[in-house]
């Protein structure tokens, strides 16, 4: 009898490069927003001035959601 499969499903972070310096975090996870499992986004930005270094990340609940 085999055992019940206990395999753990990791979160994962996608990098989304090249954004444009006006691009927020709520145009972001619009855009993402389709995707089932989406559980949070940040564009990263300068610690001081605020503005966006042009790059972000979208996370999913499991590493398969961001497969698709």
């Amino acid at each position: 009898m085999a055992a019940p499969s206990t395999a753990i499903q990791a979160p994962a972070s996608l990098y989304v490069g090249d954004l444009h310096p006006d691009v927020t975090d709520s145009q972001l996870f619009d855009f993402f927003s389709e995707i089932n499992n989406l559980a949070s986004v940040r564009v990263c930005r300068d610690t001081i001035s605020g503005r966006s270094l042009g790059y972000g990340y979208a996370n999913f609940i499991t590493s398969e959601d961001g497969i698709d």
